[in-house]
């Protein structure tokens, strides 16, 4: 798994097959090493929004119990980078 799996999904979404919600969960748990807590998904979907507008400083709320580098938010820029959804930007 990896960028082409995400490729695919993506494909998927845009043609209406599945929900980015769940291509999100899927994702985050079985296309990352190590997995990421499915408590990101809506923070995915806030990034990918974001980005869709440009606004990549700006900082998303992380759910409780997770923080970045000691803190409770995170850029735009980072998320999408770390969490390696750049493939999903478009589909929200």
């Amino acid at each position: 798994m990896g960028s082409q799996t995400a490729l695919g999904w993506s494909e998927q979404i845009a043609l209406k097959r599945v929900k980015l919600e769940h291509v999100l969960l899927i994702h985050l748990t079985s296309n990352c090493y190590p997995p990421l807590p499915t408590s990101l998904v809506p923070c995915c979907i806030i990034a990918l929004k974001n980005a869709e507008k440009g606004l990549w400083d700006k900082n998303i709320m992380l759910p409780k119990g997770i923080t970045y580098r000691g803190k409770r938010k995170v850029s735009t820029s980072v998320a999408i980078e770390f969490w390696r959804i750049e493939h999903f930007i478009g589909n929200v």
